[in-house]
């Protein structure tokens, strides 16, 4: 790949204009060509079209006023090198806007923008817009966007090839839609994809369909959201949220305007060494940890976080297998491990100190477990559910709606399912509750249901249909 903004000496075209009004268009058609525009001042729109090979084209662009700059480039053929640089100086307002749509191999775009903030938020006129979309094989594309209100958008068809895209937030207000976005779609083989987040508010979505491919996604600070999808053999992808600091990107710090700060510290990881495997991740808060790993075919994983210092993990090994977790409040744990195949795994926490755990490694088992914590003081409600067999069924559902602000409550719900077609639910509404659930064979039925405090009861089922039913209530 050729280096980012080259040196001018070898142009055959040089254009320059200072100036209001700017209108320029240049059609190159052949071999070897090579343009270089500079523009300043004044309200700028190009459009660039080259037919042939090897076209390198260099564009610099800067106002101080109102106007938009807009920036459109086609280029066909192979080895074709543009490279756009887009500013607003002073206190200039204006949208900036670079389309760049390369049509062959081995071509290289890079879009630079440093659009001008507004104190009034998110601003449509404050704002820039970068789109490449390259057709080949053994492509590269780069955007940077600084401020907020921005977007950029990646599409490469084919394979090897390359995307980074980087924006950084100057400005901390965040009006409850997104600040930046960025997206990168790659259907083809062998193709990388990265990019680098900066600020609160951020949207970051990454597609790939092939084989072979690697997605790479990092955000700092809070509210954030990052996606990856991928569908393919031998794909792999990583996320991370609120690191502290970027290792790989020179961060301008005299384009900052306000110092970012309020870390929050989230991490998401995933793992695909399987086929056709998708996994989302989405958190909201601080402090959040969530990891996703697959290892089979067909697997379907989703992670929710919303609040402070919660963890969630998934780990699908098998095929067929959907897993869903969503967590709210704070300082909740939930695990879903899935070995078998066609398994479904279901875990939703409100409150505080609730902690669930499901191990499926038969096929066709289905975990619901539901927590809601609303102690007075701190009430822990613990769920764990393990399957062994074929369609096996386990509903967990605890509530801690009182207790006592002097020391902590809880509720225990645990069951174990190993043979055909068992099913067991448990209930429990208060706090001190404590049920065990134990069934082997095929066809046994449990409904444990527990109200008030200080419930205890134990289900021991060995056999073929058996049925068993508990009601304990203590007011």
């Amino acid at each position: 790949m050729k280096k980012l903004f080259s040196v001018f000496g070898l142009s055959c075209l040089s254009l320059m204009a200072f100036g209001q009004g700017n209108v320029g268009n240049v059609i190159q058609e052949g071999d070897d060509n090579f343009a270089v525009l500079v523009q300043k001042g004044g309200g700028f729109e190009y459009t660039i079209n080259q037919k042939g090979g090897e076209g390198d084209i260099e564009i610099f662009m800067e106002n101080d006023g109102c106007s938009p700059i807009i920036t459109d480039v086609v280029q066909g053929g192979e080895d074709n090198d543009v490279d756009i640089f887009q500013k607003k100086g002073g206190h200039g307002g204006g949208v900036l806007e670079a389309h760049v749509s390369q049509f062959g191999k081995d071509n290289d775009a890079a879009i630079v923008q440093f659009p001008m903030y507004s104190h009034k938020g998110i601003d449509k006129d404050h704002r820039a817009v970068a789109k490449i979309f390259q057709g080949g094989k053994d492509n590269l594309a780069y955007q940077m966007q600084l401020s907020y209100g921005n977007e950029a958008s990646i599409k490469q068809y084919g394979n090897g090839n390359f995307a980074a895209q980087f924006q950084k937030v100057s400005w901390m207000r965040h009006d409850g839609d997104y600040m930046n976005r960025a997206s990168i779609i790659q259907p083809g083989n062998y193709n990388f994809a990265v990019q680098i987040q900066k600020g609160n508010g951020l949207l970051a979505n990454i597609k790939q369909k092939g084989n072979f491919n690697l997605a790479s996604q990092t955000q700092e600070s809070h509210d954030n959201t990052a996606n990856i999808k991928q569908k393919g053999n031998g794909n792999m992808a990583f996320q991370a949220q609120d690191v502290d600091g970027f290792k790989g990107f020179d961060i301008p710090e005299d384009a900052t305007t306000i110092t970012l700060e309020d870390r929050s510290f989230n991490t998401a990881d995933i793992e695909q060494g399987g086929n056709f495997n998708l996994a989302v991740q989405s958190q909201n808060g601080e402090w959040l940890n969530a990891s996703i790993e697959q290892g089979g075919c067909f697997n379907r994983a989703y992670q929710y976080q919303f609040g402070f210092a919660q963890e969630a993990e998934i780990e699908q090994g098998g095929s067929m297998n959907y897993a869903v977790q969503k967590q709210y409040d704070a300082f909740n744990y939930a695990s879903i491990a899935q070995d078998g195949n066609a398994n479904f795994a279901s875990q939703l926490q409100l409150g505080l100190w609730n902690s669930a755990e499901a191990d499926q490694s038969g096929s066709g088992g289905v975990v619901i477990q539901n927590q809601i914590s609303k102690a007075k003081g701190i009430g822990i409600n613990v769920a764990s559910a393990e399957q062994c067999g074929f369609g096996n069924i386990a509903i967990q559902n605890q509530k801690i709606d009182g207790g006592c602000l002097w020391f902590p409550v809880m509720n225990e719900a645990s069951v174990t399912q190993y043979g055909l077609m068992n099913c067991s639910i448990q209930n429990q509404i208060g706090w001190g509750n404590c049920s065990d659930v134990s069934q082997i064979g095929i066809a046994n039925k449990s409904i444990v249901t527990q109200e008030g405090w200080g419930n205890s009861s134990t289900v021991f089922q060995a056999g073929v249909g058996n049925l068993a039913i508990v009601h304990q209530t203590n007011p």
